[in-house]
């Protein structure tokens, strides 16, 4: 008999599905919070640093290309980057452009070592042109929590995915995507 459950709705619940137990507070705050996550972990830790830690063209996963509305092949451009604070990689994050979306890959391209927040945030707002589609929770298939937020900048589609790092309080500088 096969029995269809669905899945959680909630970072919460999908967290205490996977592991049987409740997430940290502090990590369930970070992802369900509208605004940059790199704001967010600097007013709670202070100083943080982006690591650029590949960027290129590739084919990107294909539920990366479903949500972009787009055809799974390559030329799309990604950006992946470890944020560290307090010493600790808290967050990786991997950024994914589709190849028409020119304009958007060259900004993405000209980020270099600074947050993704400079292209989507005017302080705490959404800066002109932005607009979040839609957003997404789930797990990496390493059990952290995750969430992902398609945008589009001025009409064109960037997939941002957010994985936290073991958890806030923990964090496990060792573990990677």
């Amino acid at each position: 008999m096969n029995v269809s459950v669905p899945l959680p709705s909630t970072p919460e619940a999908l967290f205490t599905l996977i592991h049987g137990h409740r997430a940290e507070e502090a990590d369930i705050v970070l992802l369900r919070g509208d605004g940059s996550m790199t704001q967010a972990l600097a007013a709670r830790f202070g100083c943080v640093r982006v690591l650029r830690t590949a960027e290129g063209r590739q084919c990107p996963q294909p539920g990366e290309a479903r949500l972009l509305g787009r055809p799974c092949r390559g030329g799309y451009w990604f950006r992946e980057i470890a944020l560290l604070a307090a010493g600790q990689v808290r967050l990786v994050g991997r950024s994914v452009v589709p190849p028409d979306a020119r304009q958007l890959q060259h900004a993405l391209q000209r980020l270099g070592d600074r947050p993704l927040m400079d292209l989507l945030f005017l302080g705490k707002r959404f800066r002109p042109g932005v607009k979040r589609l839609q957003r997404c929770f789930g797990s990496h298939r390493n059990g952290n929590l995750s969430r992902v937020t398609v945008f589009t900048i001025h009409g064109e589609p960037l997939l941002l995915r957010e994985t936290l790092v073991g958890t806030i309080e923990a964090a496990d500088p060792g573990v990677w995507e």
